[in-house]
């Protein structure tokens, strides 16, 4: 069994670099990709801005001061964290109604998150603590053989995207001091569907002859074809799947294209073979490679569609090579 989810809809949002902002991260991208109603803004720094002015108001020991923190701006007090009590008030200007959780246990549970994920379609934020508190957001989960994995979107830039084995994620949230369940408020209610199949890392894994070994932040990460007998990824990071699908694509042609080499040329998931003159789209599916033609000399006749790899070729080989003349 190999299948992962995840909320698509929620792309990944950093906080600024030695910023207090990780609240101000996930409840931005939550307005931006949840089809939010927000009062208070939408950017990072609006919700900061805003926050600034509530703690004025509830928090006499708060040393307000009149910087605007927009364009991000880390100056003096606009460079906070968010008080826990605060966190649910704040959640509400923006559209979203939450359960508080003051202890994490039921978070060590894999049903437990597939079926809250599953039945609110928002994300679950929470607070970890290792030297300082930290917001993260847990946003889909998976599977690959026996092994199971959540989610996690962390905005500090350290890990970024990676689902997490069981094991893992139980370590990085161990010292978790609560969570928030969110759930859209009536006036948000949606039908919009968000939590939707991984078919980047799934048809990643599943590819032919992959084999890769990257380093990142110090980890190792491994991926093979078939999982390694009784062990499980401890991590799969999903930023490294979307940045490396070229360099596997490309990997692929160079050992098993039937054109030249040099003709064909990667990038940001373009395809452009220069012995043919042809331009277009590249994905993975399932584990093959498939195309579909944008731009073609016009007596070609390729159809704008989605064709396996080699159909393509099957069919540019058969036909005339582009010729340049010099004048």
């Amino acid at each position: 069994m190999k299948e992962f989810y995840c909320l698509e809809s929620i792309t990944y949002k950093p906080q600024p670099i030695g910023s207090n902002w990780c609240w101000a991260a996930c409840l931005s991208n939550f307005i931006n990709n949840l089809d939010s109603i927000s009062n208070i803004g939408v950017e990072q720094c609006d919700l900061v801005n805003y926050y600034k002015k509530y703690l004025k108001k509830v928090d006499n020991s708060f040393n307000y001061d009149e910087e605007n923190c927009c364009p991000e701006n880390l100056k003096n007090s606009c460079n906070i964290g968010m008080n826990d009590k605060h966190f649910p008030h704040i959640l509400k200007k923006i559209g979203f109604e939450c359960d508080t959780y003051e202890t994490i246990q039921k978070l060590n549970s894999f049903d437990f998150i597939v079926k809250t994920l599953k039945e609110n379609l928002c994300p679950i934020v929470v607070k970890t603590k290792t030297s300082v508190a930290h917001d993260i957001l847990i946003t889909g989960y998976g599977s690959l053989g026996d092994c199971k994995y959540i989610f996690i979107s962390d905005p500090s830039r350290k890990y970024d995207e990676i689902y997490f084995e069981l094991e893992n994620f139980r370590e990085k949230i161990k010292y978790a001091e609560k969570y928030w369940i969110l759930k859209k408020s009536k006036k948000n209610n949606s039908e919009k569907e968000y939590l939707l199949r991984d078919t980047k890392v799934e048809d990643l894994i599943s590819f032919p002859d992959y084999k890769m070994k990257v380093s990142k932040h110090n980890i190792l990460f491994n991926y093979y074809n078939n999982q390694p007998n009784n062990s499980c990824f401890p991590y799969i990071p999903r930023k490294i799947v979307n940045n490396f699908i070229g360099i596997i694509v490309q990997k692929f042609l160079n050992t098993k294209g039937i054109i030249s080499n040099e003709s064909i040329n990667i990038n940001n998931g373009k395809m452009y073979i220069g012995d043919y003159a042809y331009y277009g789209n590249y994905r993975l599916k399932k584990g093959k490679l498939q195309v579909k033609p944008i731009k073609f000399p016009y007596n070609y006749n390729l159809k704008k569609e989605w064709v396996d790899y080699y159909t393509l070729l099957d069919k540019l080989k058969n036909l005339p090579k582009i010729k340049f003349f010099n004048n």
